[in-house]
């Protein structure tokens, strides 16, 4: 008898440990839900929430034996037991009293398939019912065999974005909406700037980009979370960029833009237009003399500025009219005044290019002419005038030489005539 007691102790404890081992339990996926509004005025819309946990045994004599709990975690780490078994946990039974008449829970048991399940219902749903909630089955009331949690995120929108740009330490424009579409363009001067754009307000905690022109940038942005009257979470983002802003003939656009992840809400989005004026570049040209009729005149210019210096910002112009030469671009004149030139553009650095005005045929005309050295475009426009000098002593030697001869001339005959 006693042989058969022991063994019979051992079967019962494989039996238990096995139980024990196979026991789990299952719950829903996380949620993610809006609050209820705040005053309701509508009883429809009014938010409330179910939490599952699942046994997987079918025996539910074995559920009546072992204990399923809820635990709620809250946005500030502070937890609190929910319930115990099949009933309110002793802390938390205020609040599911229904003759209390607006009870914030309920709990209820039912047969599911092969198993039992335990529905936390969550009543008026509120920022406060942010945070993890975890079911565990528990073996004798203490001992954990199977634990699972689901996290609840009650979420709020973006509150507002703020977008700054800042040379140094000076923050010297700053948006909180899109621009306008007449709104004027901030001016800047060439050189390096960083954008920075902070999103507040929110939760969970936003997704955040910089972007110029419709460029995104994510980066690896600071995030800080903070609770709001004492119950609501609030995420704070922020992010920066170093931009290398030089002269574009058109309007830059930097904005940031802020938003949860989801479709929940429309995206909070600051913006401001920039122009980056071109700094006055200094323009020296040779000084060349040529003579009518020379082939490839050159005039040979060089641009030099303390921002960057860019080929498509040179033209050319004839500054008796509006006629531009554009680069590469060889111009034969219909009035056959200036027969053909080309001007052309090669960079040598970022802060220096070398510009030519080459004349096919030099004429008359091009010794009268004054020619533009262009950089830039409308109110940035800086223009440097420039000239072909002639060359007369081709000239001045073919005068000197008929004289001398006539002197010869007329001292041969006077010598005769002697």
């Amino acid at each position: 008898m006693e042989y058969s007691s022991l063994v019979f102790g051992v079967v019962v404890g494989i039996i238990a440990g096995v139980i024990a081992q196979e026991a789990t339990i299952s719950v829903n996926q996380a949620i993610v839900v809006k609050p209820t509004p705040n005053p309701l005025t509508d009883p429809a819309d009014r938010v409330d929430i179910t939490l599952q946990c699942i046994g997987s045994r079918t025996d539910l004599s074995y559920y009546i034996k072992n204990q399923i709990t809820w635990e709620f975690k809250d946005h500030k780490e502070k937890k609190r037991n929910l319930t115990t078994g099949f009933y309110p946990a002793e802390s938390s039974a205020e609040y599911f009293r229904v003759d209390s008449g607006n009870p914030h829970y309920d709990l209820t048991y039912t047969a599911e398939g092969n198993g039992f399940k335990f529905a936390l219902k969550i009543i008026r749903v509120t920022y406060s019912d942010d945070g993890i909630y975890t079911c565990s089955l528990l073996q004798g009331g203490t001992t954990v065999i199977d634990q699972k949690t689901v996290q609840v995120t009650v979420v709020h929108p973006v509150d507002s974005v703020k977008l700054s740009l800042k040379q140094g330490d000076n923050e010297l424009f700053s948006a909180m909406q899109p621009a306008g579409v007449n709104e004027a363009a901030n001016k800047l001067k060439p050189g390096n700037y960083k954008a920075m754009c902070q999103a507040e307000g929110s939760n969970p905690e936003p997704e955040i980009h910089l972007m110029m022109n419709g460029e995104k940038y994510s980066g690896a942005p600071t995030t800080m979370k903070s609770i709001i009257d004492n119950q609501r979470p609030s995420y704070m983002k922020k992010i920066d960029k170093m931009y290398d802003l030089t002269h574009r003939e058109m309007e830059q656009v930097l904005s940031c833009e802020a938003n949860i992840p989801g479709e929940m809400y429309q995206p909070q989005v600051a913006s401001m237009k920039l122009k980056v004026q071109i700094v006055k570049p200094t323009i020296d040209c040779e000084n060349i003399t040529r003579s009518i009729g020379d082939n490839y005149v050159p005039i040979e210019c060089t641009i030099t500025s303390q921002s960057d210096v860019m080929c498509e910002m040179v033209s050319w112009q004839f500054a008796d009219r509006n006629e531009v030469i554009t680069l590469g671009e060889a111009v034969k004149d219909p009035e056959q005044k200036y027969d053909i030139v080309k001007a052309e553009c090669t960079s040598v650095d970022e802060k220096t290019a070398k510009t030519t005005l080459t004349i096919y045929k030099a004429n008359a005309a091009h010794f009268k002419a004054v020619y533009y050295v262009n950089y830039g475009v409308g109110e940035d426009l800086h223009r440097h005038p420039v000239s072909i000098n002639l060359d007369t002593t081709i000239s001045g030697s073919n005068l000197i030489v008929p004289l001398s001869m006539l002197v010869y001339i007329v001292m041969a005959a006077v010598s005769k005539l002697l």
